[in-house]
């Protein structure tokens, strides 16, 4: 499973949000603030995104996909990055004029409408009956996040502080695998562990 993590170091807080940043901080990620904080630049994470994406989509336009609650946050984050990168990146290539090219955008869409989406076209290709897949349905199934507390699918920084669940990279492996669980059986795909679900960790049936 192809990946890009890490951390970025946001630089100074804005006026007025140190607190805030600090409990929620606290709660959820527990990563260091500012002057603390550890991880790339903005503008270098967003070049490495940029460019990441350019090597999955193969000239296609740059999509991302997150949870329908925070579709605006992760479009103001990337205007936000977008700022803070160089006026003039581009992807190390000129133009005919000597002119850099534009920073391509970001598109991120709704993830919770294409797993409906994905589960109704899958069953239609495959001939089963999907007339009863509804969006509110398939939202539940999503939202239950079935694989929260999988061990081993965080960055090396959320492992060592057990926050794993907290962890953007576990939350996208995580969104992999539900996609997985819910659509492989449709399409005839059989799961590979690590790849398609979890690595498989029998229980432990010995007795004292």
């Amino acid at each position: 499973m192809s990946t890009l993590s890490t951390l970025i170091n946001p630089g100074q807080l804005c006026l007025g949000q140190a607190f805030k940043a600090m409990h929620h901080s606290n709660n959820t990620h527990q990563l260091p603030l500012p002057p603390n904080a550890e991880g790339e630049s903005m503008s270098k994470v967003y070049r490495d995104i940029i460019q990441y994406l350019k090597n999955c989509l193969n000239g296609k336009p740059l999509i991302v996909f997150t949870l329908t609650q925070e579709v605006a946050i992760v479009k103001s984050c990337f205007d936000y990055m977008q700022t803070a990168c160089e006026l003039d990146y581009t992807d190390n290539s000129d133009d005919e004029d000597g002119k850099k090219d534009p920073i391509p955008p970001i598109l991120v869409y709704d993830i919770q409408y294409l797993f409906f989406y994905l589960k109704k076209e899958t069953m239609g290709m495959m001939g089963q009956p999907n007339e009863g897949i509804k969006h509110d349905v398939t939202n539940a199934i999503f939202l239950r996040d079935i694989f929260e507390f999988e061990e081993k699918i965080a960055c090396q920084f959320h492992e060592e502080i057990d926050r794993s669940r907290y962890c953007t990279r576990s939350q996208v492996v995580r969104w992999v695998y539900t996609f997985c669980d819910y659509m492989c059986k449709d399409l005839g795909i059989t799961m590979e562990p690590g790849k398609h679900a979890p690595f498989f960790k029998p229980l432990d049936t010995s007795s004292d």
